[in-house]
């Protein structure tokens, strides 16, 4: 399982896609397992394990736009075999192969119930110690009659990956002090997402329905008489000639043009309902 410190950190989940592992990726094995070390900044790291090789040194899924990038990362082996890996912002430690809780010892048919790796452990702390956030024994179910993937593997493809019940584990870790780095952890990985126009963010006006053009006029100019703030206006269904076209009644909606110039001269966006 994974559990948090109450130090800011986000881990960011990612399915992952058919792709060549990068350069900055370090791939481990433990117990079975690939775990994949994916530095893409001082304070993100990702993270992949999959009994599957292929799919632990795979590229993140959709939606994800930076790329890998180990610089001034380094990365050492401790006397105990655990893979180290630090920055001036984390230190990310693989425990080493077989290492066991106390009373963690399971039975052969447990691969069943409790996973067919044997489990893979992974902390992430600040340089100084502090824990953000700690794997604690992942694994992943071996194909079963109990969750019914032994059966259905019989209708795969040879080309298909084997069923597991956890196979595409992979998320990220990202550190900072404040909400703000955070965010912007978030945005390297994503992107930034464009803000929507200033009146969207305002005060929108709509009802069923406004009838004609005199009508969406007169109350506009009611707003604006009152000083009321109006942002935006919609023009509701049927303003059109018949169901979904995309026209105006002329004898109702003589000149659509003129009457957003009239809205934008005081300030009013208008939208219609499609």
């Amino acid at each position: 399982m994974i559990r948090f410190t109450a130090l800011f950190s986000l881990t960011l989940l990612a399915c992952t896609s058919f792709a060549q592992s990068s350069p900055s990726t370090a791939a481990l094995e433990r117990n079975g397992a690939t775990v994949t070390i994916e530095p893409y900044a001082p304070n993100i790291v990702r993270v992949t394990l999959s009994t599957i090789a292929r799919e632990a040194q795979a590229a993140p899924g959709y939606g994800f736009v930076a790329h890998a990038d180990g610089t001034d990362w380094t990365h050492a082996i401790n006397s105990e075999g655990a893979d180290i890996y630090t920055s001036a912002r984390m230190l990310v430690t693989v425990a080493p192969e077989h290492r066991r809780r106390p009373g963690g010892k399971l039975p052969d048919t447990a691969k069943f119930f409790s996973g067919a790796g044997g489990g893979v452990d992974i902390a992430f702390t600040l340089p100084d110690g502090t824990p953000l956030t700690e794997m604690d024994g992942w694994s992943m179910a071996a194909l079963n009659q109990k969750d019914d993937t032994l059966r259905n593997a019989r209708g795969i493809k040879p080309e298909d990956l084997p069923l597991y019940t956890v196979s595409r584990v992979s998320f990220f870790v990202i550190a900072g002090h404040t909400p703000n780095e955070i965010y912007a952890g978030y945005r390297l990985l994503t992107g930034s997402a464009p803000m929507l126009p200033k009146a969207a963010y305002g005060f929108i006006q709509c009802k069923q329905r406004y009838s004609s053009q005199a009508e969406v006029l007169a109350v506009a100019k009611g707003y604006r008489e009152r000083h009321l703030p109006l942002d935006m206006i919609v023009v509701d269904w049927f303003y059109y000639t018949k169901m979904g076209q995309y026209d105006f009644k002329p004898e109702d909606w003589p000149d659509p043009a003129a009457m957003n110039s009239q809205l934008h001269a005081q300030n009013i966006e208008s939208m219609i309902s499609v």
